[in-house]
């Protein structure tokens, strides 16, 4: 499949706006996290001595510190899963987790369908989707979440297709050609 030519024609990360989605789960599951201690701070303890208020104080910066790790970590996980198109064939790396990765390879010959796909005004607003890759016999479909530009990607895939289609039925020695 691959060899030493290979050339890329596109590398893809996904779009933006699947962090915004992370993001605003994770602050609202902070906040959430942040009144409670706020108010278990008050029912437990008398918040108007100093010990409370440094209890609430340090929990508080516990909190903040561990959701800004998550934060973190799910963005280097998010921004991980890209789509390399080759001349010859498509590889897909999924980064399930941060020691948690997952890359497919998938020859240009074996590619039946590329179908897009924008659910909601966000994703049509944005122009960003699911980019679905069909493939011949019992490989497994590559799925790319959060596709920037889907269109313009699927659109690429085929044509890389059908380049790499035609040149491998042209004879490529002298000897292989009919008269």
């Amino acid at each position: 499949m691959e060899n030493s030519e290979s050339k890329v024609c596109f590398k893809v990360r996904r779009s933006p706006m699947g962090l915004i989605y992370i993001y605003l789960l994770t602050i609202i599951a902070f906040g959430g996290s942040l009144a409670l201690v706020i108010w278990a701070s008050g029912e437990l303890f008398n918040f108007d001595s100093s010990a409370s208020k440094a209890w609430g104080v340090l929990t508080a910066t516990g909190i903040t510190i561990i959701v800004s790790m998550l934060l973190l970590f799910e963005t280097v996980v998010y921004w991980s899963n890209r789509l390399v198109l080759m001349d010859d064939e498509i590889r897909q790396t999924l980064q399930k987790g941060l020691l948690n990765r997952k890359i497919s390879s998938l020859g240009l010959a074996n590619i039946e369908d590329v179908t897009i796909e924008q659910k909601g005004f966000m994703a049509t607003l944005f122009n960003y989707g699911t980019l679905l890759i069909e493939t011949a016999g019992e490989q497994s479909n590559f799925q790319f979440n959060y596709c920037p530009d889907p269109t313009k990607y699927s659109r690429q895939i085929m044509e890389a297709r059908e380049r790499y289609l035609m040149r491998e039925d042209k004879p490529t020695r002298r000897a292989d050609i009919v008269r």
